[in-house]
């Protein structure tokens, strides 16, 4: 059961299409070899190709923490908010130095 620790891994992940552009770039604009057209566009091809298995793996990750309801960590983000502020609370008002 995947849970949101799997979910922030997951989309760390589908953010690693940043270094793949990197790495295009290098190839592109400072390898002493470049890319002929066809291996460019393949390429970028195959990055479109991993960067949607890559977001697919992260949402089906995400859909089995919302079905099983693992999206927060209970004992860290269960925080007890203060009652509801009816309006009878008094707010002290300061001037610009806080006083």
């Amino acid at each position: 059961m995947k849970d949101y620790i799997d979910l922030e891994t997951e989309i760390m992940n589908v953010g690693q299409i940043e270094g793949d552009l990197e790495s295009l770039l290098y190839k592109v604009m400072d390898d002493p070899n470049p890319p002929s057209e066809d291996e460019l566009a393949n390429l970028i091809i195959g990055m479109i190709a991993m960067h949607r298995v890559r977001f697919d793996k992260m949402f089906t990750v995400f859909e089995d923490c919302v079905k099983n309801k693992k999206l927060f960590n209970k004992e860290l983000d269960n925080i007890e908010m203060p009652p509801y502020d009816d309006g009878t609370m008094k707010m002290e008002v300061t001037d610009s130095k806080g006083v």
